[in-house]
C-alpha cells in the first residue's frame, strides 16, 4: 500500500482547490506539506493527521492560530 506523501498533497491542490475535508492518518507528510497544503485550501474545515511522525506540535499550534475554525485531528 503507497501512503500520501507532501507530493501527493500538491497533486490533490491541482484539482481540488475546493476541499473541505480531509484525512491522510498514518501517511509520510511533513509540516511543509501540511502547511503550503493548508495555506493553499482556504475553505479546508477538517484535517485528520493522526499517526503522522512527520508533523509536530510547533505547526499545529500555528494551524490553530491561523485557521481556528479548521477542525484538526
Amino acid at each position: 500500500m503507497t501512503k500520501m506523501t507532501d507530493h501527493g498533497l500538491k497533486m490533490i491542490l491541482t484539482q481540488c482547490v475546493n476541499l473541505i475535508h480531509l484525512e491522510v492518518p498514518g501517511c509520510d507528510i511533513t509540516d511543509e506539506g501540511v502547511k503550503n497544503f493548508v495555506k493553499e485550501v482556504p475553505g479546508l474545515k477538517f484535517l485528520d493527521l493522526t499517526s503522522i511522525s512527520g508533523i509536530t506540535l510547533k505547526l499545529l499550534d500555528e494551524i490553530k492560530g491561523k485557521k481556528p475554525d479548521l477542525l484538526l485531528r
